[in-house]
């Protein structure tokens, strides 16, 4: 079973100079000699690939989402994924891949894709989405979501969480609460599971009322401020994107909470938002358009492996820390 790392490691030659070679691209005469001698070696089929270069691209768009309505201007579809779906399109483009890009939920696909990158879309739409093109028999790739019957390309949400969670607990913090889609998206039910499971381990009983499921940030700034005028405010706050972190803080700030002294807030995927709460929050980097072309190499290899069954690429994270968590 042969990789794209396999190919590098057998010819010396660097990945994108492989990745060009194999997408028809044009190469230095000793490099093209280098991976062809290795390609032979590996006994590869360059054909299989050649045969193979449409690339369906799905996306389901997200739900609308805004603050409030005089602020709609904070609206956002797909959030920092965009960054994602971008560099998924220049790079297919680069490795000459043709993209069909779907949105929603059309089945109609007029010509059968060789495989399909799924970005974006709710918890039971992907599951069908699978199902589907594994009966099939057309290779999936997930992007930023991590399932264990089909290749992913995803951050590791549950840690990042956990760690989060724990930093709170390390400070002291017992009343810490978690806000967001979680009902869903795959991701935000990891990023839930960590936060649980922190909890569990450091023997602080879980909380329902500090678990905000909400999908709309017009009724989570509501539970903020129910649980403030009941006198249950939360010392700490992770919310599962930087959208919801806006809105909380914003919340909290008309009610007087001092961030941090009164709450500590932690977003997720480092978008500009983070820097427009007051004051500005920390939250978690996630690496999108590293996965974006991770993704495409990916799914390059399972069109030519069609033996390959899953791949799964986990990435690091990083916490950026602010004003709203200082350490």
């Amino acid at each position: 079973m042969v990789t794209i790392d396999n190919i590098v490691l057998a010819s010396g030659v660097s990945r994108s100079t492989v990745c060009r070679f194999l997408s028809g691209k044009k190469v230095r005469p000793a490099s093209q000699d280098a991976i062809s001698k290795a390609l032979k070696k590996l006994n590869f089929r360059l054909d299989v690939l050649e045969k193979k270069k449409s690339i369906s691209i799905e996306i389901r768009k997200r739900p609308l989402m805004r603050r409030s309505s005089e602020t709609s201007r904070y609206r956002t579809s797909f959030g920092s994924i965009s960054s994602s779906l971008n560099t998924i399109i220049n790079k297919c483009n680069k490795l000459g891949i043709n993209v069909n890009i779907v949105y929603g939920n059309d089945d109609n696909i007029s010509t059968r894709p060789d495989g399909v990158i799924i970005v974006s879309k709710h918890f039971e739409e992907e599951r069908a989405d699978i199902e589907r093109f594994k009966a099939e028999g057309i290779p999936v790739v997930m992007l930023y979501r991590n399932y264990d019957d089909v290749s992913c390309v995803t951050c590791d949400n549950y840690q990042a969480v956990y760690d989060i969670t724990q930093m709170f607990v390390d400070k002291g913090h017992k009343k810490i609460a978690i806000c967001g889609d979680i009902l869903i998206h795959k991701n935000s039910m990891e990023k839930l599971e960590g936060y649980l499971d922190c909890l569990n381990k450091n023997g602080i009983a879980v909380d329902e009322t500090l678990i905000c499921k909400e999908t709309n940030l017009d009724n989570a700034a509501g539970w903020l401020s129910d649980l403030i005028d009941k006198g249950k405010a939360p010392t700490a706050l992770i919310t599962m994107n930087d959208l919801y972190a806006l809105s909380l803080t914003t919340e909290a700030n008309k009610h007087s909470l001092k961030i941090p002294d009164d709450l500590s807030v932690v977003g997720m995927d480092n978008t500009d938002l983070s820097l427009l709460c007051n004051p500005p929050v920390s939250t978690v980097d996630i690496p999108f358009e590293e996965m974006g072309e991770l993704a495409v190499e990916t799914l390059v290899e399972l069109i030519k492996n069609p033996r390959l069954k899953t791949i799964k690429k986990v990435l690091d994270y990083k916490l950026i820390i602010r004003e709203s968590s200082p350490m």
